[in-house]
């Protein structure tokens, strides 16, 4: 299997600096924007590096290897290093950040994978005007050097640094950011759980993976005795939407904000429900094990009577993870791309060596 883009990208920016001949400031702080390991980073100094990294799991990874990680980035660099994204805006919006906050006479390194645009991003940066001092391309991936000469500059299109503010999706009453899954609408694998939830929830729930918090405003909007509600999310971006989109609540409900990585860190608290569309893909790349993770953290943080509502793209393999995690499990209806199912009373794992079998049953069941 190919590696991910995303380590693709670490390891030609890593080539790059041993082959390339251009003078790179040996000195000076250094911003690295969503580097996703420390390949590329490793030949220089760890007190020079700042890293600009709002995804749980990486930031996670980077604070390990003795890296200084922050979500908002300020100050003057002599060097900024730029990994790509998936999110076409979200790069254009880094690569404004980056040159903003360049010094005089540093330089900027964008590495992105052909498959996130690389070649296009490179010819953007040309037809925009930007110094452009050399392309390297290696692993399927370009290495874009800019400098910004002493004396002279010529940034980036305003409009690309305005990229990054939130925005209001039509329609939708909330607002969302580049970075944030499905943030121009809305996606169709919610609305689908929003429909199933037919009626309130009651007690202390969580929303796993919340986003910006699109299915939790539905929860809160349609159970008004809900005691408390904790969002965990792995993008501190989306989850700083998210505070904005529930404001209406804060009032009424107990509302916790998790910047967390469910994958590795599972919830202190029981709860009576949980919610989720849970992710699959890690950067660009599909990861059912991402899912089923959600599924297995699920069951180990409900209360022994509790209920799990997921939604799930149709060719995920989740049903026998379900089976075997819950006591009952419904099918709530399925569509041409997505699937919901109910899972209540988890099973506790630490005492069943082998669990009871679970019967899939189909149906309409009203949210409780």
């Amino acid at each position: 299997m190919p590696a991910p883009p995303e380590n693709a990208q670490g390891h030609a920016l890593a080539r790059f600096f041993e082959q390339t001949h251009l003078p790179i400031p040996d000195t000076g702080s250094i911003l690295a924007i969503r580097s996703t390991s420390t390949a590329g980073l490793s030949e220089f100094e760890t007190e020079r590096i700042t890293c600009l990294q709002t995804e749980r799991r990486h930031a996670a990874a980077l604070e390990r290897a003795g890296l200084a990680v922050v979500s908002e980035a300020s100050g003057s660099f002599a060097l900024c290093l730029i990994e790509a994204t998936r999110d076409r805006e979200e790069n254009l919006y880094h690569i404004a950040l980056g040159w903003s906050l360049l010094a005089p006479g540093g330089m900027l390194v964008l590495t992105a994978a052909n498959s996130l645009g690389g070649e296009s991003l490179g010819k953007k940066l040309r037809d925009c005007g930007l110094p452009v001092a050399s392309v390297y391309s290696k692993a399927k991936c370009r290495v874009i050097a800019l400098a910004r000469p002493l004396g002279c500059d010529a940034p980036p299109p305003p409009e690309w640094l305005a990229l990054g503010a939130f925005k209001e999706i039509p329609g939708a009453g909330l607002v969302a950011g580049p970075g944030m899954f499905s943030a121009h609408a809305i996606d169709a694998g919610t609305r689908l759980l929003c429909d199933a939830l037919d009626g309130p929830l009651t007690g202390w729930g969580a929303d796993f993976g919340a986003g910006y918090g699109a299915l939790s405003r539905h929860v809160l909007g349609r159970s008004p005795e809900l005691r408390a509600l904790d969002l965990y999310e792995s993008e501190a971006k989306a989850l700083a939407a998210a505070r904005r989109n529930l404001v209406a609540w804060e009032d009424r409900v107990e509302l916790r904000y998790h910047w967390s990585d469910l994958t590795a860190t599972l919830p202190t608290q029981r709860y009576d429900w949980i919610v989720m569309n849970p992710p699959f893909h890690s950067g660009s790349a599909t990861e059912p094990a991402l899912g089923q993770q959600f599924i297995a953290t699920a069951a180990n943080s409900l209360r022994p009577r509790g209920t799990l509502w997921l939604v799930a793209n149709r060719h995920l393999p989740y049903e026998t993870l379900l089976a075997s995690r819950f006591s009952h499990v419904v099918d709530l209806g399925q569509t041409a791309g997505y699937k919901v199912y109910r899972a209540s009373h988890p099973l506790d794992m630490r005492h069943n060596e082998r669990s009871p079998r679970t019967t899939l049953q189909r149906g309409r069941h009203r949210a409780g």
